[in-house]
């Protein structure tokens, strides 16, 4: 079984940054990504922290697909080398 250590979390969404700025427009990056704060990693689950209730909700309806791609290759990259 896999474990993320204490601030893992930090570190994998970074990496799922560097993956989202491969797929967004610089603006819509530093609009829509660089604002969200990790704010742990459990149970497959990375929780985020956003500015507003309008935010999260932009998210959701323009970008969920991306940041559960983004996720779920870093998450499958990190067991791949720890294993």
């Amino acid at each position: 079984m896999f474990h993320m250590i204490e601030n893992d979390h930090v570190v994998l969404w970074g990496r799922c940054l560097n993956l989202i700025r491969d797929n967004v427009p610089e603006t819509t990056f530093k609009t829509w990504f660089e604002p969200i704060v990790p704010l742990k990693y459990e149970d497959k689950a990375l929780t985020i922290g956003v500015p507003s209730p309008f935010f999260y909700e932009f998210l959701e309806e323009k970008f969920v697909d991306l940041l559960r791609a983004a996720l779920y290759k870093e998450r499958e990259r990190s067991l791949c080398i720890v294993s």
